[in-house]
């Protein structure tokens, strides 16, 4: 079928006037020619070509749709990211909860995406309730139930959710959350809302009674693995070593003393990995802003984070070192007229010296 797609692409840019169809293997090569070597069956086939090349497209297309239809993701508890699970005591619990199943994959968050053969096997998967310990929390279907998120702020301690969801206008809200805020290490409630609303198209504004409130896109922190302390990945998935998130020696952040120096393991400072002036903090949260903004996947958004930080920094050294000819340069100046000041001094005295012994002369 490649093939077919591939040349009805060519026959549009091509003139057959001229040329005879030769055909090869079993049912080809049946058009009439002519004497004259024309085919008359060519644009009977082209037109069977495009024909057949859109039922393809249609085709890839339905498979498509039907797939993510039977993709189903498992959300799991927080308190259960930490548990690490056996391929083969997985395998058998989905097999005796659905059947024989496409695949299933442990994603790079800990949850779990499971791909079916059959809308019942879906619906099936749609009622697990935990897999070998791990409660599931949350089942998603791929492709279903796509949403966005924003921040409105500005408003106090004392309102209800309940209540601002059930008066919000200007989106479809699923549901909402106060965020909260580091203060001197602690965190407490902040006077801004987390909105997820029902659609991939995020609001610009929302009305809540006669006020209107600009809808920001939430940007979340950047993900951190608690085992080996760098970013991108959770620990559920981590293949590095143990990293204290206080010292960075190769230990349980628990298992630290009290009076040792802190020292980050990321970027080598005199911090803890969490401190939010952290080079490599910022550069993760550089990274997961521009993947909420221009939804990438996380390994487009580093590479470009990656590259615009390389150009800075070659823009940063050419410009320091084509400053310092200049500086070179100035410095000599300043050398050359010193001493052509001492040598015009010296040319006036001289000519002083000739002035007073002509006078007496």
């Amino acid at each position: 079928m490649t093939t077919k797609e591939d040349g009805g692409g060519e026959d549009d840019d091509m003139d057959f006037d001229d040329w005879t169809s030769v055909g090869r293997g079993r049912g080809r090569g049946k058009e009439k020619v002519l004497k004259e070597g024309r085919v008359i069956g060519s644009q009977n086939s082209k037109r069977n070509l495009e024909e057949c090349s859109s039922d393809e497209e249609n085709r890839a297309v339905r498979k498509k749709v039907t797939n993510e239809e039977f993709k189903v993701i498992l959300k799991f508890r927080n308190e259960d990211m930490s548990v690490n699970l056996s391929p083969i005591q997985v395998s058998r619990e989905i097999k005796k909860k659905l059947g024989e199943v496409e695949f299933v994959k442990t994603l790079r968050d800990g949850n779990m995406l499971i791909k079916c053969k059959s809308e019942e096997q879906k619906n099936k998967c749609m009622q697990i309730d935990n897999i070998c310990k791990k409660v599931v929390r949350e089942k998603l279907i791929v492709g279903e139930n796509r949403v966005s998120r924003g921040v409105i702020t500005g408003f106090t301690l004392e309102e209800a959710l309940e209540r601002l969801k059930k008066n919000i206008q200007g989106g479809e809200v699923r549901r909402l959350k106060r965020l909260q805020k580091h203060v001197n290490g602690e965190k407490i409630e902040s006077l801004s809302i987390l909105l997820e609303f029902q659609g991939e198209v995020l609001p610009d504004k929302v009305k809540i009674g006669f006020m209107s409130f600009s809808v920001r896109p939430y940007v979340p922190p950047p993900l951190r693995c608690f085992k080996c302390q760098r970013y991108g990945h959770i620990a559920a998935v981590c293949k590095g070593k143990q990293r204290c998130a206080k010292c960075g020696g190769d230990h349980r952040y628990d298992e630290c003393g009290v009076d040792v120096q802190m020292k980050c393991c990321n970027c080598g400072g005199q911090h803890n990995v969490a401190f939010g002036g952290c080079e490599a903090r910022k550069k993760a949260a550089e990274i997961q802003q521009l993947r909420t903004i221009k939804k990438i996947t996380y390994a487009e958004a580093a590479k470009s984070v990656q590259e615009k930080r390389t150009v800075q920094k070659s823009q940063q050294v050419m410009s320091s070192t084509s400053s310092e000819p200049s500086q070179i340069l100035k410095s000599g100046m300043e050398i050359t007229m010193d001493k052509l000041i001492l040598f015009m001094a010296y040319v006036i005295n001289c000519t002083d010296q000739v002035k007073q012994k002509t006078e007496k002369i």
